[in-house]
């Protein structure tokens, strides 16, 4: 959502930072000036303008400068992630825009009029409309509009509005600020530990997880004490999802004057939109009950996942683990109520959209192979709603996840032989185990079966096997250039 609130030179500078940032040993000149089609003096003022931005934001920690093979290279002197250095620079990107400062006002203050926050921001009317013009049509995806005649700013379809707004409000903020809200809200709005308490959570939450939650019900929490917002759900809608809930209210408002049948309702659909928007929200054993819940009820979108998984799995002969299973069904049930009752079309806003993601899954060979049954296999699946291109992409890219997750895939076969030590080859073997499980690798003692070659004599007898040079076993080194080998074949295996 972010390149919305970035102007295109500074999202090419930002381009240009990551390729430098990615490299292993950092880019000459002439890559960067042909891969971002800049002129010398474009690109030279580029640099120097990257350059001053890393060190206002990072003092010394992080640099840009020429390696001694005259190559530009970020050098990082601090314990900072990758991920953090990029945000931090994105964000300040996007706060020197105009759309970011006009948006983030409408997130702190009611407006009743174009001019008033004209004056606040300093702004001329002209560009106020502007930028509102370009708000309104973010919104549009989310059945949602900019309404100043009211005294909430947001207006429309309230679960979208809801949406855009966690969207944004992430995208503005997320590993800067742990609490992006006023002071002034409500401790009851974001407590952490009755969220963790309310959703049964009973593994530890990562920051980011913490932070996701505490922005969700800070957000639904805020609309429907102080806007009287509520979003009224279809009885259809609430029956599919209440499997999801744990029973008891995830919004802590009873002291808020909120009816408690609101109360109820809204974490209902909390508790499942919760699971959709934040990664892995629910440990297995969760997962496992909820699952279950949906096994034993006598809904139809229930049996109708059920049979489509069986179908599934004869139509493509393999078979589910039971931890598989559950992890199918989870994903396909969430994903399919999702569709039937909500179903936005805001790819193009996610971090990682599916319509950019796609040719990672369509240059697979095995993708390729069995996408015609996929594609036959959605015409089993009762959508008895409409789907787009897009969005059929997308439960294809799942079915085929699911795919992936059960499908046997036969292990690399190496063939070892040490001739130092009879003990030699045993120990090579122990230690590639204790890196690579048995679904991963095997060994034989055929050296016509092996896929891969470890030996300190030269063994290969066909120029398509992979052979490694492994001279002396009690070389770190040398381990590490083998685990590297075997991880690199495997990579090429998985994505070819």
């Amino acid at each position: 959502m972010l390149e919305y609130y970035i102007n295109p030179k500074e999202q090419q500078k930002l381009d240009i930072f990551k390729r430098i940032l990615y490299s292993d040993q950092g880019r000459v000149a002439k890559d960067l000036m042909d891969t971002f089609d800049l002129k010398n003096e474009t690109y030279r003022r580029y640099i120097k303008e990257l350059q001053d931005d890393l060190k206002f934001l990072f003092k010394k920690k992080v640099v840009l400068k020429e390696n001694s093979k005259k190559k530009l290279q970020i050098f990082i002197q601090a314990d900072i992630t990758i991920n953090y250095i990029i945000t931090v620079l994105r964000l300040d990107y996007v706060k020197k825009s105009s759309l970011y400062i006009t948006m983030f006002a409408l997130l702190k203050k009611r407006y009743y009029s174009i001019s008033e926050i004209a004056y606040d921001l300093n702004f001329s009317e002209p560009t106020i409309y502007k930028t509102l013009s370009q708000i309104k049509s973010l919104l549009l995806r989310f059945e949602g509009e900019i309404n100043l005649k009211t005294n909430f700013n947001f207006d429309g379809n309230e679960l979208g509005v809801r949406y855009f707004l966690y969207l944004t409000y992430w995208n503005f903020f997320n590993v800067v600020d742990d609490n992006p809200f006023s002071k002034q809200l409500p401790l009851e709005f974001t407590d952490i530990d009755y969220l963790i308490d309310s959703f049964k959570i009973k593994k530890a939450l990562s920051n980011t997880q913490r932070t996701r939650l505490t922005m969700m019900t800070g957000i639904v929490s805020y609309r429907l004490v102080y806007y009287k917002k509520t979003y009224e759900m279809s009885d259809n809608f609430k029956r599919d999802i209440l499997l999801f809930y744990g029973g008891k209210p995830c919004l802590n408002l009873s002291k808020f004057n909120v009816c408690p049948q609101i109360i109820e309702d809204e974490s209902i659909l909390l508790s499942f939109l919760a699971r959709g928007l934040i990664s892995d929200l629910d440990s297995f054993e969760e997962k496992e009950k909820i699952v279950k819940r949906y096994l034993t009820s006598n809904l139809s979108v229930a049996t109708d996942i059920e049979r489509f998984l069986e179908l599934f799995k004869t139509y493509l002969s393999f078979d589910y683990g039971y931890r598989n299973y559950i992890e199918s069904y989870y994903l396909l049930i969430f994903t399919y109520i999702y569709e039937k009752h909500i179903g936005f079309k805001v790819d193009q806003f996610l971090n990682v959209s599916l319509d950019r993601s796609l040719d990672s899954f369509q240059s697979k060979k095995e993708y390729k192979k069995i996408l015609p049954k996929l594609e036959e296999l959605l015409l089993h699946l009762p959508l008895n709603f409409p789907i787009n291109s897009l969005e059929k992409d997308k439960f294809i890219s799942l079915l085929y996840i699911i795919y992936e997750m059960n499908r046997q895939t036969k292990p690399v076969s190496i063939y070892i032989m040490h001739t130092s030590g009879i003990l030699n080859t045993a120990y090579v073997k122990s230690i590639l185990l204790q890196f690579f499980n048995k679904n991963l690798i095997s060994f034989c003692d055929d050296i016509e079966e092996a896929d891969i070659i470890v030996s300190d004599a030269h063994e290969s007898s066909s120029t398509s096997k992979k052979s490694f040079y492994f001279e002396n076993v009690f070389n770190q080194d040398t381990w590490t250039n083998l685990i590297s080998f075997i991880s690199s074949y495997l990579y090429k295996k998985t994505f070819e």
